[in-house]
C-alpha cells in the first residue's frame, strides 16, 4: 500500500480553487467539483461508486456519466489505487483536449461581450437547453420559496 503522507482530504466547505492551485491531482466520485478540476486542467481520478448513482442529482445524461472516460481515469475498487502511479499517468493524458474545448471557452479580452451575447441569445430563444437543464428547470418550477429558508 502506498504512503498517504502527501494525501490530503478536503470537504465540501473548502475553497476548491485555492486547493486546485496547489494540487497535483484530484480524486473524486460524481461531484461537480470534477469540472472545476477539469477546467483548471488538473489530472483527475474518479471513483466508481455504484450506490452514488442512486442520487437524484445524477442521471444517465449527466456529464459526469456520459463523458466520464474523457474527463478522467476511473477506479472501481480500493485495490485499484495500488496502481496509483499508472492511474496518475493515465489521468494526466486526459487533461485538456477536444472535450475541454467543447465545454469551456478560453478567457480572452472580450469575455464580457461573449457573456452578453449568450444572455441576449437566451432571451430571444436562440439557445437550446440540454435535457439536464430542462430537468433542473422543471424541478425548480415545482419548488416553493419556503423550501429555501
Amino acid at each position: 500500500m502506498r504512503s498517504l503522507q502527501n494525501v490530503h482530504v478536503f470537504g465540501v466547505n473548502e475553497n476548491i480553487f485555492s486547493l486546485l492551485a496547489v494540487s497535483d491531482l484530484m480524486i473524486s466520485d460524481y461531484s461537480g467539483a470534477i469540472f472545476d478540476g477539469y477546467y483548471c486542467r488538473r489530472p483527475i481520478i474518479l471513483l466508481n461508486v455504484p450506490s452514488a448513482l442512486e442520487n437524484e442529482k445524477i442521471n444517465s445524461s449527466s456529464l459526469e456519466i456520459t463523458q466520464r472516460e474523457k474527463i478522467a481515469c476511473m477506479v472501481s475498487s480500493p485495490e485499484d489505487m495500488d496502481k496509483f502511479d499508472l492511474l496518475a499517468q493515465e489521468a494526466k493524458s486526459k487533461v485538456g483536449g477536444e472535450l475541454w474545448n467543447k465545454l469551456f471557452t478560453p478567457c480572452s479580452g472580450n469575455n464580457a461581450q461573449k457573456a452578453a451575447n449568450v444572455i441576449r441569445n437566451a432571451a430571444v430563444g436562440k439557445y437550446t437547453l440540454s435535457s439536464e437543464q430542462l430537468r433542473l428547470r422543471n424541478c425548480a418550477k415545482t419548488m416553493s420559496y419556503r423550501e429555501f429558508k
